[in-house]
This record gives structure tokens, sequence and C-alpha cells, in this order.
């Protein structure tokens, strides 16, 4: 599992071209999950994130 934080002054996904989430000033978390991670390492990361 991999989780980049990255501050942004803006940031939004799109998915075949239609926005669908954005957001102004704040936090543009990259996370990347394998299928091999356990809750309890999804737990520890959400933790440590916040």
């Amino acid at each position: 599992m991999r989780v980049i934080i990255q501050r942004v002054k803006s940031s939004q996904v799109q998915v075949n071209g239609k926005i669908i989430g954005k957001i102004g000033c704040g936090l543009n978390l990259l996370v990347g999950i394998a299928d091999t991670d356990t809750e309890a390492e999804l737990d520890w990361m959400a933790r440590k994130c916040l």
C-alpha cells in the first residue's frame, strides 16, 4: 500500500471527460491498494493520514 499526500490549491477527478469531484485548497491523497493488503494495514494507514 502506498499513499502520497499532496497539498493543492485545487484538484479534480475526471471520468470519461466528466468531472465527478473537485476541491479548492486542501489535501489530495493518491492511494494505491493491493489485493494482498490487509484490513489492519488499511486501518494503520488511515490513522497515519489523519
